[in-house]
This record gives C-alpha cells, sequence and structure tokens, in this order.
C-alpha cells in the first residue's frame, strides 16, 4: 500500500519519496464520498439522494485534497517508521506536479537529529568533584546570624528604617522617562535587606521615616533578570507609608520557638539540615558547570543548520514577547543586528549540542529517575516545614504539573551529571564552608 524512497541531502537531511497504492487511494476517496453524499444538500434532491456522477463534477477537486490528506495522515507515523528516521522540525510536505495514473505521491523534506553522537569514552574524561562540609562552628555561625533577623515587627513612630525592617511603599520607576512592566506598585511590603529589590534600591531607602517622599537614582545590574533593563539607569519615586522595625529572637530559645522546632537542640538539628541542602545546591552548581564545560570542549556536534536557525528564530519570538510584556516596542530591525544575531547564534548551538550530549548520556547509560528518588526529593523540601502541614504540602505540590515537571528534570538533570562523575577519572576536592565563602568573598571582591 506504501513505498518509500529516501534521498540524502546532506547531513542529517533527508528526502522521502512517498508513494501510496491506488487501492488505498480508492478506500479512502470512497468514505470521503459516503461522508459527502450524507452531508450534501443539492437542489432538487432530497438530502443523500444526489447522483454519485454529479457529486463527483461538483466537487472533485475537494474529494481529491480531502482524500490526500488523510492519506498524509493516516500514512504519516508509517513512513517514518518505514524509514526509520526521527524528524527534528516539522517536515516540509510536497506534491509534485506530475502525480501517477494510479494512487497519489508526495515527498517529505526531513531534518533530523544528529545520529553518529559517541560518548562511549566518558572513562577519558578528567573531572575533579568538589565536596563541602559544614561543621559545629559553620551551625553556630548560621544560628548566630539568624538571631539578627526580625521574625516579628512592631510599628515604632518616628524610627528610621534599617536592615532587617518591614517598610510598606508605593513606588514609580522610569527609565529614559519612559515607564516599564512591573515599574509601579501601591502597599508593596519591601523587607530591606532580603533582595526583594535590586540592592541600589534597598540600600537607598535605609534611614528613611515613615511619610518620607524620596526620588532614587538606582542603576539595574547588567545580570539583571530582564535584559532590556540590564545595566539601565532608572529613577524611582517612592513614598513610605510605613515602618516596621523588626523584633529580634531575644535568646536561641525564642529562636527556635520562631521556628516551630522543640528546643535548642532541635534549632540546631534543623540549622544544620538547612545549611547542608543550601550547601549541596550550590556545590552541584559548580559541579555541574565543570562537567557541562568539559562535555563541550571533549565532543564536536555537527547539528543541522536548519534546526541552529530554528531555535534561533523561536529564541528571538521569545524575547520579542518578553520584551512586548516589559513595554518595549519592537521592531524587526532591532533583531537584525549583528551583535545579537552572533550572541543569539552561540547560545542556540551551546544549548543545542548540550541537550544532545546529555540526552546521549542517558541513553547509553540507562539513566533514569525513579518513584523512589522523586518521593525522596518532595520529602527533603516537605522537611523545611512544620510537620502538620508536610502531608497536604505534598498533595499540592503531586497535583501541580508545572511543579513535578520542574522536580524531575532537576532530579534526571543530577543524576546524569553524577553518572558522568562516576565514569570519568574524578578527583575529590574536599573544602570546608569557610573556605568556599572564603573564595566567593575573595572573587566577588576581584570582580569589583
Amino acid at each position: 500500500m506504501l513505498t518509500t524512497e529516501v534521498q540524502n541531502l546532506s547531513k542529517d537531511t533527508y528526502n522521502i519519496e512517498v508513494n501510496i497504492a491506488q487501492k488505498g487511494y480508492d478506500q479512502v476517496y470512497a468514505q470521503k464520498l459516503q461522508e459527502l453524499t450524507s452531508s450534501v444538500n443539492l437542489p432538487g434532491f432530497r438530502s443523500g439522494k444526489a447522483p454519485i456522477k454529479m457529486l463527483k463534477k461538483q466537487f472533485g477537486v475537494k474529494l481529491h485534497q480531502d482524500t490526500v490528506n488523510e492519506l498524509i495522515s493516516k500514512n504519516y507515523s508509517a513512513v517514518f517508521e518505514k524509514t526509520g528516521l526521527t524528524p527534528a522540525l516539522e517536515p516540509k510536505l510536497e506534491f509534485p506536479e506530475q502525480q501517477p495514473e494510479k494512487g497519489c505521491a508526495f515527498s517529505l523534506q526531513v531534518v533530523t537529529w544528529p545520529q553518529d553522537i559517541d560518548v562511549s569514552n566518558l572513562s577519558t574524561l578528567t573531572l575533579e568533584k568538589l565536596e563541602v562540609s559544614i561543621d559545629s562552628n559553620d551551625v553556630e555561625d548560621e544560628i548566630s546570624r539568624l538571631m539578627l533577623k526580625g521574625y516579628e515587627f512592631k510599628n515604632e513612630e518616628g524610627s528610621e528604617a534599617k536592615i532587617g525592617d518591614k517598610l510598606n511603599i508605593d513606588f514609580v520607576g522610569r527609565v529614559d522617562g519612559e515607564e516599564f512592566e512591573g515599574n509601579s506598585g501601591q502597599g508593596v511590603e519591601l523587607s530591606l535587606g532580603e533582595g526583594q529589590f535590586i540592592a541600589d534600591f534597598e540600600e537607598k531607602l535605609v534611614s528613611s521615616k515613615a511619610g518620607d517622599k524620596k526620588t532614587l537614582n538606582v542603576t539595574f545590574p547588567e545580570d539583571y533578570g530582564f535584559e532590556t533593563l540590564q545595566g539601565k539607569e532608572a529613577e524611582f519615586n517612592v513614598v513610605i507609608n510605613s515602618i516596621e522595625s523588626a523584633i529580634l529572637p531575644e535568646n536561641e530559645k525564642k529562636l527556635a520557638e520562631l521556628m516551630q522546632v522543640a528546643d535548642e537542640a532541635a534549632l540546631r538539628t534543623e540549622v544544620s539540615s538547612m545549611l547542608q541542602s543550601r550547601t549541596d545546591k550550590q556545590t552541584f552548581e559548580v559541579n555541574r558547570q565543570q562537567v557541562f564545560d568539559t562535555l563541550m570542549a571533549t565532543y564536536q556536534i555537527e547539528v543541522a543548520e536548519e534546526i541552529i536557525r530554528h531555535d534561533i528564530r523561536e529564541g528571538m519570538k521569545s524575547a520579542a514577547k518578553k520584551m512586548r510584556k516589559e513595554g518595549v516596542d519592537t521592531t524587526p530591525e532591532m533583531f537584525e543586528d549583528e551583535q545579537m544575531q552572533s550572541e543569539a547564534r552561540a547560545q542556540a548551538e551551546h544549548g543545542i549540542k548540550l541537550s544532545l550530549l546529555l540526552q546521549k548520556i542517558s541513553l547509553d547509560g540507562e539513566v533514569r529517575i525513579e518513584k523512589e528518588d522523586i518521593d525522596a526529593e518532595l520529602a527533603k523540601e516537605a522537611a523545611h516545614y512544620p510537620e502538620s502541614i508536610r502531608e497536604t504540602l505534598l498533595g499540592m505540590i503531586r497535583q501541580n504539573e508545572d511543579k513535578m515537571n520542574e522536580i524531575n528534570n532537576r532530579l534526571q538533570e543530577q543524576k546524569v551529571v553524577d553518572y558522568i562523575f562516576d565514569q570519568a577519572q574524578t578527583s575529590v576536592n574536599k573544602k570546608t564552608l569557610a573556605q568556599m565563602l572564603s573564595i566567593a568573598e575573595n572573587n566577588n571582591e576581584s570582580e569589583e
């Protein structure tokens, strides 16, 4: 019923000539004709009683088009099963002007993912795995920091705002005199020093009093979340509605009560768990980046040009949509900038190639997450909340599809990175938390 002929046009790009036998064509044509007969009403004939010859004459072109579309739809999967090709993009469909005397023919131009990725030599990679330990001194330092954090607040008339206080503010911001998405708010709660706003903004509210009206000139960081605001200077008009001063815990027993744990011993256990979880996350990010950099430097992958162009186009569309959401007018010319095109291409190539490498390693190594992995991760997340609400919290997370997808993706990535470390020639670099914090502080100072 169906025959295919594959022609390799270039690397990972193919043309598939598809021919469907007359018998297959006739079966679908008869079905479409029957559907038309039952639904069409022609003048002078009862419903469903119009002569077949008349229907073919009047609706012949439509019948043929509907038949061919149905044949393509029905045989689409069969074509790729027969050829063994897996499209990376939507195939381009073409109909030859000269159709066969019997049956019908069409062609599909298909771009596939690279088929020749070889990651069998992971054992030759040289990696250094960072391991960071925490000790009782780290726990005591963290408790000291928590003792300086406000858990309860009171309104003190005439008090000046300080780090840790909670402010209620109205604000309007402008860049080059123009407002932007997210530039204003009324009755916004702001805890000074917790990084809800950019540091420049929060620092300039220190020493403010309730009722003050301030004009703040700030600069958005170069790595700010919205690209259109990165490095931009802005002016914010701010009204301080109220200031609530932080009431600090008077002792560790009070801190334990505020953190909803039994006593000082349980406080140390909870803080140790929180500190270890945070440290493990930061350590993994360092290790992951090293693995990714090593993979990209070791394995050369050639990806079809059309895949890269498609990713760039989708990235540009996404960027334009985000910019419009932020209130920025966009024009096609904005995205034709040579530097922007170059950066977009580099980003697309890097993302595609890294993703293909990780997928291939997962497939070859049969790396997959199990139900036990997900249950353990959920239990870990719930452990930081009071026991009385953990079951409710777990139920809410499990029902949240986006959250569960995020957890699945994160766990899969972690397992692949761990697998690569296991396969490679890996040495261990052990550091204390104090050493890591010292290195991070020195790096920040050198960047400044």
